[in-house]
């Protein structure tokens, strides 16, 4: 097979470290089940006992089982959101004091005795088109959380409202919320960000008017679109955490911090660095400009 041999003359088979897939198609084949067969490739590939490349085929009966996996989250994230079963587990973003600035909350869900991490339920979210109903039910639990917690409350949404472009729920749930939307920010995505400019706008304009706080996180893939940050009147940028790991140690990633700092710094806006794994990153990503960074050796720190 083709795909076979292109992974054989390239040593993927042997080099790869993590599960990975690919797929045989054509054109003209139904993206359903094109999807359909790359999922069953990927659920194989990460139940491969090592990191063997996968590679779905053309006809092969690969369809049911990736289905029927479909099917369950479909059914999981539907029965949460009816049930709010979702809730928040939150980790401290600290400064270079050691000091709690806010906490940075992500969803997880609570179903069959088992709690479901947002890196495995969000992917089924995008495929069945729950994100909008997910980001209204994560404002909600953020909006509560601010009455537990003294610093103010982070939460990250998907990119399903900004294609939507509806904010007539987020202006109704701000003002039936507004003795705790000083102590929420809001997070999107850099690729959200600058994607849908003109919603993002309209979002940031709305949370802005009621007090909330607004930003953008997996920053540093998109520098050149780094002038549009203004544009869209951020209070916070974070960095992504590949940019942040071995910070210490590696010089592109420090000056990539430093640079994206020294904007911060001229819009007047926070830098945070995320991801941060050891004690010598935190002290390198401040270093070079951070203003807060959130990760496990910030938690660690405050615990």
């Amino acid at each position: 097979m083709a795909i076979a041999q292109v992974i054989e003359r390239h040593g993927m088979a042997e080099q790869s470290t993590l599960p990975g897939s690919c797929i045989d198609y054509a054109t003209g084949d139904a993206i359903s089940e094109v999807f359909t067969n790359l999922d069953s490739a990927l659920i194989a590939a990460d139940n491969a006992a090592d990191s063997s490349m996968i590679a779905a085929v053309r006809g092969a009966n690969l369809g049911a089982p990736a289905r029927e996996v479909a099917t369950r989250w479909r059914e999981l994230i539907r029965q949460g959101i009816d049930a709010k079963t979702f809730s928040l587990t939150s980790d401290p973003v600290a400064n270079a004091r050691g000091e709690t600035v806010r906490w940075d909350s992500n969803l997880s869900l609570q179903a069959n005795d088992q709690t479901h991490t947002a890196k495995e339920f969000i992917p089924w979210v995008y495929r069945h088109d729950l994100g909008n109903e997910l980001d209204r039910l994560a404002m909600e639990l953020a909006l509560e959380a601010v009455n537990t917690h003294e610093a103010p409350v982070n939460i990250t949404l998907t990119a399903s409202s900004f294609i939507s472009a509806d904010f007539g729920w987020l202006e109704s749930l701000l003002t039936s919320h507004s003795a705790q939307t000083k102590q929420l920010t809001i997070e999107i995505g850099e690729s959200v960000a600058f994607s849908h400019q003109a919603s993002v706008a309209a979002f940031f304009k709305i949370a802005h008017a009621h007090g909330a706080k607004v930003g953008i996180g997996h920053v540093g893939h998109r520098i050149a679109d780094v002038a549009k940050l203004s544009e869209l009147g951020v209070d916070f940028i974070k960095l992504d955490p590949v940019f942040v790991h071995d910070i210490d140690s590696n010089a592109g990633n420090a000056a990539l911090c430093r640079a994206y700092a020294n904007i911060a710094q001229s819009l007047d806006i926070a830098c945070i660095a995320s991801g941060v794994a050891t004690a010598e990153e935190l002290t390198a990503a401040f270093d070079a400009g951070a203003t807060a960074a959130t990760g496990s050796a910030v938690s660690a720190q405050s615990a």
